[in-house]
């Protein structure tokens, strides 16, 4: 059985779930996944979620989830942590 950070349960069964935004996979841990370029000119960057076919294949039932991504950006002016190492 393979382990993934985002699940789709059923009340018996979880299937696990692909994140990708940007093409960068979204785990449980914050990271970049827009540039400054892209975040400045609000740029319309993909979302994609798939669900990760289990090794002994996908259950009948009825599967219901939401999906939570939190964008975090700094303030015109802000330096990020990496920036002041520099």
């Amino acid at each position: 059985m393979s382990v993934c950070s985002h699940l789709l349960p059923n009340g018996r069964d979880n299937i696990g779930l692909k994140v990708m935004f940007n093409h960068y996979t979204i785990g449980l841990h914050s990271s970049q996944v827009v540039s400054e370029k892209d975040a400045w000119t609000g740029a319309r960057l993909p979302l994609h979620i798939e669900a990760v076919v289990p090794v002994e294949g996908f259950r009948q039932g009825e599967y219901y989830a939401s999906v939570h991504i939190i964008f975090e950006s700094l303030l015109p002016g802000e330096h990020s942590p990496a920036d002041l190492s520099l």
